[in-house]
């Protein structure tokens, strides 16, 4: 075989294996401060198996896999992607975790973030509303509510602030 049709070999067999390599852990992101509901997720090329994800190097959480992730088309080649669970993260307690991600109990992912928490696993029968002035941007005032299901503050109004 010439030394070009075996690079050219290479490169058919190894290419694909390389692009499909490529994942990312994006909720909890490295450095991330979490509280309340929310997600984990991110996104795999092409999975071997079963995905999970650690906390603290204790059980493991089984992700729904396959959700649609436009934005992984080019380092894919394809969309369905995505991995996926809704994870309370009061039941990891206040200050700093691991995640580990795993595709069929191998490692292909990890972050370090903190957790905040209002002291109970969740919150019931609070009520609670703040403005926020020049957020998002100069010269507006946000309003924020409690959302007991979400356990988060979230964003009901904005408005311009006036000036006097």
């Amino acid at each position: 075989m010439s030394f070009l049709r075996y690079i050219c070999t290479t490169l058919v067999v190894l290419v694909p294996a390389l692009v499909h390599a490529q994942s990312s852990l994006d909720v909890p992101s490295d450095g991330a401060k979490l509280s309340g509901v929310g997600v984990i997720h991110g996104w795999k090329c092409n999975v071997e198996g079963e995905i999970t994800v650690e906390f603290n190097d204790v059980d493991r959480i089984p992700m729904l896999y396959g959700s649609q992730r436009p934005d992984t088309q080019g380092e894919c080649g394809d969309t369905d992607n995505g991995f996926v669970a809704i994870w309370n993260w009061s039941r990891l307690g206040d200050g700093p975790h691991t995640a580990k991600a795993y595709d069929n109990g191998v490692l292909f992912a990890e972050s370090k973030f903190t957790v905040t928490t209002a002291g109970v696993e969740f919150l019931t029968e609070a009520h609670g509303t703040c403005r926020l002035s020049d957020f998002p941007s100069p010269g507006e005032t946000t309003t924020f509510e409690w959302n007991q299901g979400t356990q988060h503050m979230e964003m009901t109004g904005v408005e311009d602030t006036p000036i006097f």
